[in-house]
């Protein structure tokens, strides 16, 4: 495989274009690893500016018209929208809801209830849901 770089400072800092004649196994390898390399996302912790490691984090919910990010013990608010960050997550990221994203690392185990709504446990004991609409994209991402 022959790999040129072409510099475009029309392009906003944190895209990239990969371009191929077709789209095969190798190429599906390179993106996974490109987009899982966004190591750090700034937020606030006790109104403090922090980079923390993105693959940290549980899970994102959007409340009270902020975005929170969830790791470990703490409670980071996040300054990016829900929807942005569904684009700049690594693929290990999940949206289960309108209003929460998850890290399928986090997932201890998956239940779904005779209403259709599936109950996610996370390995951090916190139990969150998501509705029949997202089981589709809940699937891609777990298979």
């Amino acid at each position: 495989m022959k790999v040129n770089f072409i510099q475009n400072k029309e392009l906003e800092p944190d895209v990239m274009i990969l371009q191929a004649s077709k789209k095969d196994e190798t190429i599906e390898s390179i993106i996974y690893d490109i987009e899982s390399r966004i190591a750090a996302i700034e937020c606030l912790l006790d109104g403090k500016k922090q980079l923390q490691s993105i693959e940290s984090f549980s899970r994102f919910v959007s409340a009270e018209k902020k975005v929170f990010g969830y790791k470990k013990d703490n409670e980071f608010i996040i300054k990016h929208r829900l929807y942005t960050l569904e684009e700049i997550l690594p693929n290990q990221f999940i949206r289960i809801s309108n209003t929460e994203i998850i890290n399928r690392y986090a997932i201890s185990n998956l239940e779904l209830t005779p209403t259709g709504i599936i109950l996610i446990h996370l390995k951090n004991g916190i139990q969150t849901s998501s509705s029949r609409r997202y089981i589709k994209k809940i699937k891609e991402k777990l298979l």
